[in-house]
């Protein structure tokens, strides 16, 4: 289950919690059944979630702490950011992001921020400009 939602935290959040209840139900079939048929759709439409195209005003609405409409201009320039679809070969063409790739695009931003201060602290101690060793 990791490796197929690895880049997709809310599908794996949801499963994670489904898997949690099933297992408080597994005594009783029948209400697990009726927990199975009522999360079903909640389910399917998380993981089609996923291939959900959005232009840039939406990405910048659902993820405006993250997007704004300038942002993604500016990363789409320079090649730094999430993975689009280009519906033309005109400059002024359409644009739009799967919902999947903009977080996958995030999550691993995440994990990068996180790498990063670890890696400066300890580049920093080592430096032969740190007299003090710290």
């Amino acid at each position: 289950m990791t490796a197929i939602f690895s880049g997709r935290p809310a599908v794996r959040a949801l499963l994670v919690e489904l898997s949690l209840k099933a297992q408080l139900l597994k005594d009783d079939p029948q209400e697990l059944d009726r927990f199975i048929q009522q999360q079903e759709p909640q389910i399917v439409k998380a993981i089609l979630s996923g291939s959900q195209l959005l232009n840039e005003t939406q990405v910048a609405q659902r993820y405006g702490n993250i997007f704004s409409v300038k942002r993604l201009r500016n990363m789409r320039y320079r090649g730094t950011g999430p993975y689009f679809h280009k519906l033309g070969d005109h400059k002024n063409s359409r644009v739009f992001y799967k919902v999947s790739d903009l977080e996958h695009f995030i999550a691993t931003a995440q994990q990068l921020t996180n790498f990063l201060p670890a890696m400066t602290v300890t580049a920093t101690a080592n430096s032969p400009h740190n007299k003090n060793g710290l």
